[in-house]
């Protein structure tokens, strides 16, 4: 992220629908941190991101990420994920049949 940009979007897709969880993270010094969830088209963001931070789209497709006032502290790499649980049970990466167990999917800035 740049900073002194008044907003920045980050994008997310994946067209499966046995998995209606997308979460967001933020890894930065060594720590990744659940920023939110969005189920369907609602969201639910930590308390921590509540003020600059949004989740839009739908979780079952295109979703985006929203950070409002970026600041150098927001430098950092975001990462989604696709869950069939709000995160009560271990996750699972999106999965496509064939592929190994457990694999990484990318965000496409936006």
């Amino acid at each position: 992220m740049k900073p002194g940009q008044e907003e920045a979007r980050l994008g997310c897709y994946h067209g499966d629908n046995n998995y209606p969880y997308m979460l967001w993270y933020r890894h930065r010094s060594a720590a990744m941190e659940l920023i939110g969830l969005l189920h369907y088209e609602n969201s639910n963001l930590e308390k921590n991101f509540e003020a600059r931070f949004n989740i839009t789209g739908h979780s079952k497709g295109r979703a985006q990420l929203v950070v409002s006032n970026t600041n150098p502290a927001d430098s950092a790499e975001y990462f989604c994920a696709a869950s069939q649980h709000s995160g009560s049970t271990p996750l699972a990466p999106l999965q496509k049949a064939g592929e190994p167990e457990y694999q990484t999917r990318s965000c496409i800035p936006t």
